[in-house]
């Protein structure tokens, strides 16, 4: 899955730890975050989809037993 962060969302100790909290249940329900900023969304966005693309396809090599 794909999560857009901002500092806005987690510019409190609270919201950072809800995150991380919130992180590591998906984890546990053995989800992959992969994490973009606003700016890998238009400053970087052909280098974000590289890695995203790199990304889902190594999990589908490991989920397929590659």
């Amino acid at each position: 899955m794909v999560e857009i962060d901002s500092y806005t969302f987690h510019a409190t100790p609270k919201k950072f730890v809800d995150d991380r909290r919130r992180m590591a249940y998906l984890a546990s329900c053995n989800f992959q975050v992969f994490p973009l900023t606003w700016d890998d969304l238009h400053a970087g966005k052909e280098a974000a989809m590289r890695r995203l693309r790199t990304t889902r396809e190594r999990r589908r090599a490991l989920l397929e037993g590659g």
